[in-house]
């Protein structure tokens, strides 16, 4: 990456982190659920029909944007 594209993204990821860890995991799984919602199969969470609301997956969320964090 050039430096004008890391500048770009770091600066974007500090405008979003501002939604919050699981806000922003909701907002990525739920895309993806919606591409393809077998993925849904592979979570732990995957067979609640209210996994939404379930401490599995907010604490997936925040592991998977702190991660991703990590990487920004």
């Amino acid at each position: 990456m050039t430096p004008e594209r890391i500048e770009i993204v770091q600066s974007t990821w500090t405008k979003a982190k501002i939604l919050g860890y699981e806000r922003i995991g909701d907002e990525v799984f739920q895309n993806l659920f919606a591409l393809d919602p077998s993925l849904k199969r592979f979570m732990s969470f995957g067979d609640d029909p209210n996994y939404r609301q379930s401490e599995s997956y907010v604490n997936h969320n925040v592991r998977f944007i702190t991660t991703l964090n990590t990487g920004v």
